[in-house]
């Protein structure tokens, strides 16, 4: 079925994060309306990220067409979210359009915090240039350079490159080493 108001159309934009440095952390800045305090922002688990990078590669094979999927921060409970955006996805990239109308069931004080993107990338291309300009984690696939993941990180209208364990937490092996007094290896 057909979108009714379509890629582009007038739509009320999301509230997306701001950023700033303090310290080696980055803080993350509420809109006023909030009337949530300023707070450090948490890692993001990988277990979302693996997840997202699933999804992105799932409907790559099925479309031949690259997605973006938004990163999203719930400010109340300081937790990290996802969900797929208005976009035209196409063989090389996603332009995206995160709008209010497509997010209703999203808690209250939420944020776009960044994103997760499938790009082919040509000759000479530097995934940095392919980071939105919004502050956040924006991680970027590159599905035709070995599938390898670039992290970056918007802050105060800049990209800068980040290491992948400054900015996630990994989650998974953390279930897995407190895990391990209950597995025998055999």
């Amino acid at each position: 079925m057909s979108d009714p108001t379509p890629y582009g159309a007038a739509l009320t934009p999301l509230d997306q994060l701001c950023l700033t440095p303090l310290g080696g952390q980055l803080v993350v800045h509420p809109p006023a309306h909030y009337g949530i305090d300023p707070f450090i922002l948490p890692p993001l688990p990988k277990s979302l990220a693996d997840f997202l990078a699933q999804i992105c590669l799932q409907f790559y094979e099925d479309n031949k067409r690259c997605l973006t999927m938004l990163l999203m921060l719930d400010c109340d409970l300081r937790s990290w979210g996802s969900g797929i955006p208005r976009q035209r996805a196409g063989p090389d990239g996603a332009s995206w359009q995160p709008a209010k109308e497509d997010f209703s069931g999203a808690r209250p004080h939420t944020l776009v915090a960044g994103s997760f993107q499938t790009r082919n990338f040509m000759p000479g291309d530097n995934p940095k240039d392919a980071v939105p300009n919004t502050d956040g984690v924006h991680l970027i696939l590159a599905l035709n350079l070995d599938e390898t993941i670039h992290c970056f990180v918007g802050c105060g209208g800049k990209a800068l490159t980040a290491i992948a364990w400054q900015i996630i937490n990994n989650d998974v092996a953390m279930m897995i080493d407190a895990s391990m007094n209950r597995i025998t290896l055999v």
